[in-house]
């Protein structure tokens, strides 16, 4: 069973959820937007002298409607608020240090993110293809 199957808590009540969680966690400029057109959400916080950058899919698989698409949108941020509260303790707990638990998800200054960076040539190296430097900045220097 996916998590929050059926869950009856609405979006905006997630949202509040997830700026407060941040905020508690010693968190600032939380910005939580939805683009209807790309049929995506994004979550954006400053904390540990990061800016972490999450981006939420509000597109199902398969074309829902009316009550049926509300709910996938509501399960979709319950299970986005438990990943950054599952990252935010366990950083906490020092199961693992924040830049470890946020890393993918770390703005960084061309604005895109380390994963955005990263999963390219994760996949080249995996194929064996040879893959250039994992980051790049200016001039690829």
């Amino acid at each position: 069973m996916p998590y929050a199957e059926g869950t009856s808590v609405p979006v905006e009540r997630t949202q509040m959820e997830i700026r407060g969680l941040v905020e508690r966690y010693k968190g600032r400029g939380v910005l939580v937007g939805e683009d209807w057109q790309e049929r995506a959400a994004t979550v954006m916080f400053a904390m540990n002298g990061r800016r972490i950058r999450f981006k939420l899919s509000l597109t199902p698989e398969n074309q829902l409607k009316g009550d049926r698409l509300a709910r996938f949108h509501r399960e979709r941020w319950r299970a986005l608020f438990l990943t950054i509260k599952a990252k935010l303790v366990s950083a906490e707990s020092g199961i693992e240090a924040f830049e470890e638990a946020f890393m993918a998800q770390t703005v960084m200054p061309d604005g895109r993110t380390v994963g955005e960076h990263a999963l390219p040539t994760i996949a080249l190296a995996y194929e064996g293809k040879e893959a250039g430097p994992l980051l790049t900045f200016g001039g690829g220097e």
